[in-house]
């Protein structure tokens, strides 16, 4: 554990915790039919999420200083949520909702951050990850037309991935 992670409040670490928690573990319906070629759709809702994702994340950073602060944990779980629907619909789209578990959603969405990741995230409730983002998140409130460009341009990013993830999870 990093001096950074050692100085996260315990109460922020347990909304993260339930937050991650309810992201991975409450699959969204989806109201995607399979599709003939679920390669275009993957990437057609990928796109659209991805976009979505970047004008959330941009809009809740643009509260500049401690405000800002208050604005990261929604940030966080409102494109956790949009990124958790993307797989349900991408699984949907290959025919595959019924083997879509707690396991499979966190390789989703977090599987391009390395095994140690999804790991860390099932066993001890993703510590790291929270610490990692926080720190991006916690700088870019600090200048925030800059800030929030880049966490836009990082959550359209780590989206589209998300994506590719859930393609190669359902596409076998």
């Amino acid at each position: 554990m990093n001096l950074f992670e050692k100085k996260i409040p315990p109460e922020l670490v347990r909304k993260f915790q339930k937050a991650l928690s309810t992201a991975i573990a409450e699959i969204p319906d989806s109201d995607v039919d399979k599709s003939v070629d679920p390669s275009f759709d993957t990437k057609y809702f990928s796109k659209k999420t991805a976009r979505d994702a970047a004008l959330l994340s941009g809009a809740l950073s643009m509260w500049p200083g401690p405000a800002g602060f208050l604005t990261i944990l929604p940030d966080l779980v409102g494109v956790w949520r949009l990124q958790a629907q993307l797989v349900a619909d991408i699984a949907a789209a290959h025919g595959k909702s019924k083997i879509l578990s707690k396991e499979v959603m966190a390789r989703c969405l977090f599987g391009h951050l390395g095994g140690d990741a999804v790991a860390d995230i099932l066993a001890r409730g993703g510590q790291r990850i929270l610490a990692t983002r926080l720190t991006g998140r916690l700088a870019a409130r600090w200048v925030p037309f800059v800030g929030a460009g880049v966490l836009a341009a990082y959550s359209y990013q780590d989206t589209i991935r998300v994506g590719e993830n859930a393609h190669n999870a359902f596409g076998s």
